[in-house]
């Protein structure tokens, strides 16, 4: 992590391509045994927050919703849900956050009495090769790049994002996305080529 802490990423299955990015990152992988965001899978998980000293579990995925949280917590675990608009109704978390443009109170106002929100861009959770990187500097006349990365995804989800902006922005804008990007130093010379990031 960019604090100097140790971070380990807990799943039940994940692809190659994002196990490939989370090692690169730093970050050592365990695996869940139990079926994702069931009871099994919340004990599961605070066992191995226990074990590894874990100061905080995150969940991030629309699968752990409030009762998941509830059983997370009740194991002990300080726990950080990451969210889109209050997408879950209900939090049972001692963070909540929703790093989108436009985040508000209003969507959790159903939240334990002690959880603290982080909303908006400026808790934006950025990849390394984001946060080196100021982007191009734009020059009338010449063509843009706009790069789109969701995620680590370079799947159909990005290609689709990328395609509409390329329909949208018309002439003289590149839209490019990450596929085939094997490092993050490579990730990092094609963000310097960019005009904007989209992540």
């Amino acid at each position: 992590s960019g604090s100097g802490g140790d971070v380990a990423v807990a799943v039940n299955q994940l692809s190659p391509a994002l196990s490939h990015a989370v090692l690169v990152a730093g970050a050592v992988l365990h695996t869940i045994a139990a079926p994702r965001a069931t009871a099994e899978d919340a004990a599961e998980t605070a066992r191995l927050g226990r074990d590894l000293g874990a100061a905080w579990i995150i969940a991030d995925g629309y699968p752990f919703g409030p009762w998941f949280q509830t059983l997370l917590r009740k194991e002990g675990a300080r726990l950080l849900v990451v969210d889109d608009h209050g997408s879950h109704g209900r939090y049972d978390a001692d963070l909540v956050l929703d790093q989108n443009l436009g985040a508000q109170a209003d969507d959790y106002d159903r939240r334990s009495a002690d959880a603290a929100l982080l909303l908006g861009s400026r808790y934006a959770l950025l990849r390394r090769e984001f946060t080196a990187t100021t982007g191009a500097a734009v020059e009338a006349g010449k063509r843009q790049r706009v790069v789109v990365a969701l995620g680590g995804d370079s799947g159909t989800r990005v290609k689709t994002l990328a395609a509409r902006l390329g329909t949208r922005l018309g002439e003289g804008v590149d839209v490019v996305t990450p596929a085939g990007v094997g490092s993050s130093g490579a990730m990092g010379i094609l963000l310097r080529s960019a005009t904007v990031a989209v992540s």
